[in-house]
């Protein structure tokens, strides 16, 4: 492809007349942008003039401006031959000097948007404040694929310019590769700018490095330096690993099997990642999950008044009751009474016989759950109501009877009932 410049040149040899020299511009390449070559040499060429004068020989230096285009995927240096054609004119005749010649022309293209091995390097970030243009900036970094977590990182290969939506993403990313390979890697600096990482297997003597960069002008963070290069034998113990991370892996096996211990989560990571990890360590992360998969207590907590009117919503004529205390200025839950108006119609087919019982609540804040129970024609167990309290006690029992026989239709229908207990002396004391 070819295209055609104008070429200025100016002689400082004694030459009459004025010359105009015209060249046309070969590519050696398929190239899109801008180029300038300030100076270029010019050798020697014949001319022949009308009054039959000798041949006269010039050289001088021909600034040259060249105007060609160069992809955007092509940054850097170009170095190769090109080829002029030079065509001189004198004022007066319709003789004309004419010279074709091959010369080397360093080209310099591109405006230094390419990233160099030094800017590679260095932390200094560079984000394309030298152009005037936002989409020039932005152009300046390239076209690189954003980095998605794969399956498995195991012998996972890095590449240079990868995009990382967010910061955890590089987190998540590194500790990922760790636990897949077995490889003891540790932050270096980890900053809004800059996050560096290395490897310390081999006692500090691996040379594996990386290195990301935050990049103002797109928002997002970039691999700016890797040296993929492990010189250390896998590690059993990984230092980067923590419980907050690890429930992520170990999510799944709660959901499946909540009651799951310690022991058993410590022998599944082992199995599947060859890593070790402390009793503590799979406590927490157990414990991690579960909030995640069931909510925070403490949330749950706050949310039982909305639970109580929830129940009475969908459950007209229930009684539902709820007991606080205040402790230092928080509000503490203390009890919690439900039972369901279908219940109590039930009760009224039942036999005139309630068992009460009560059981420990084996869940974080611990408690007792008192029930009463009634038995139907068919033999089966009929729930009347149940109560949350904090312990049981002569207090506790007293209180939640209140409410049952008050549902039930007051002393004198419940009089004649059957209560039936687990050796729960102060019961009777409470109905007698």
């Amino acid at each position: 492809m070819g295209e055609e410049v104008q070429v200025d040149a100016v002689v400082e040899e004694e030459v009459d007349g004025v010359e105009e020299v015209g060249g046309v511009l070969e590519e050696m390449g398929d190239v899109d942008g801008q180029v300038e070559a300030k100076e270029v040499e010019v050798r020697s060429w014949n001319s022949s003039f009308e009054n039959g004068s000798g041949d006269g020989n010039f050289e001088d230096l021909v600034d040259v401006n060249v105007g060609c285009d160069i992809d955007d995927d092509i940054r850097g240096n170009f170095e190769g031959n090109v080829e002029v054609e030079v065509q001189s004119m004198s004022n007066e005749s319709s003789d004309s000097v004419s010279s074709d010649s091959m010369f080397d022309v360093n080209v310099e293209g591109g405006n230094g948007r390419g990233l160099s091995d030094d800017e590679w390097e260095s932390e200094h970030l560079v984000s394309g404040a030298e152009s005037h243009e936002e989409d020039t900036d932005v152009k300046g970094y390239g076209s690189f694929a954003t980095f998605v977590l794969p399956k498995s990182m195991l012998d996972f290969k890095w590449e240079v310019g990868t995009y990382f939506a967010e910061k955890q993403d590089i987190l998540e990313a590194i500790k990922s590769y760790a636990l897949d390979n077995g490889r003891n890697i540790h932050f270096v600096k980890n900053d809004k700018q800059i996050m560096r990482f290395k490897c310390v297997g081999a006692k500090g003597k691996c040379p594996w490095r990386l290195y990301c960069g935050y990049m103002k002008a797109v928002k997002t963070w970039q691999l700016r330096t890797i040296l993929d290069n492990h010189t250390c034998s896998r590690e059993f113990n990984l230092k980067l690993i923590d419980s907050k991370w690890l429930s992520k892996k170990i999510e799944k096996s709660i959901r499946e099997n909540p009651t799951i211990k310690g022991v058993e989560i410590r022998e599944k990571v082992q199995r599947k990642y060859n890593v070790g990890i402390s009793r503590c360590m799979a406590y927490r992360a157990k414990n991690i999950a579960r909030e995640q998969i069931d909510g925070s207590f403490k949330e749950q907590y706050k949310r039982l008044y909305n639970y109580a009117h929830e129940l009475l919503d969908k459950n007209p004529s229930s009684t539902v009751k709820l007991k606080v205390e205040d402790v230092g200025g928080e509000v503490v839950f203390k009890r919690f009474y439900v039972c369901l108006k279908a219940c109590k119609d039930s009760f009224k087919s039942c036999r005139p016989i309630i068992g009460l019982d009560g059981a420990f609540l084996k869940g974080k804040y611990g408690g007792e759950l008192l029930t009463a129970v009634g038995r139907d024609g068919n033999e089966q167990m009929l729930p009347i109501a149940y109560c949350v309290v904090e312990v049981e006690n002569k207090e506790s029992w007293r209180w939640f009877l209140e409410l049952l026989v008050y549902d039930l239709g007051g002393p004198e229908i419940c009089s004649s009932f059957t209560f039936m207990s687990d050796q729960q002396k102060v019961i009777l004391i409470i109905i007698l």
